[in-house]
């Protein structure tokens, strides 16, 4: 896939944490948006921990059924088509363990740094509580 200079602008960091103090589920992703009029963002690489993951009978046979029970990484370069020049469908589907994988918040904030190379990552702060809306 080429992405051009202008199209950089369509390039966006998410981060996604759970509602609850020291839940599992923080997740970073590398999204691409490639002009306005494109209904959303697609991922390019995902990271998450502490969430388990099993990958479907799709891509290079070592990845079929894979059972990750923890943190792991959707790399770009497995859920890329090359020959098509797309990105897999269903958000990423393929994923393999981080490993090691990360004790606590702050050593997935720098292992993600590293593994999407994207500087400053480590830096983010923990989110504050919040609490449940509805119980």
């Amino acid at each position: 896939m080429k992405i051009n200079e202008s199209d950089a602008l369509g390039l966006f960091l998410r981060l996604k944490s759970p509602a609850l103090r020291n839940g599992h589920g923080f997740l970073l992703q590398t999204e691409y948006q490639p002009d306005e009029s494109a209904r959303s963002a697609f991922a390019l690489e995902r990271i998450e921990w502490r969430v388990g993951h099993t990958n479907s009978a799709i891509g290079p046979q070592e990845y079929h059924f894979l059972d990750i029970p923890s943190s792991h990484i959707h790399k770009f370069d497995i859920n890329y088509l090359e020959g098509e020049d797309r990105m897999r469908q269903r958000n990423l589907p393929l994923a393999v363990p981080l490993d090691p994988d990360p004790g606590t918040l702050e050593d997935f904030l720098e292992c993600a740094e590293k593994l999407l190379r994207i500087k400053g990552v480590s830096g983010i702060e923990r989110p504050g509580f919040q609490g449940r809306l509805v119980s």
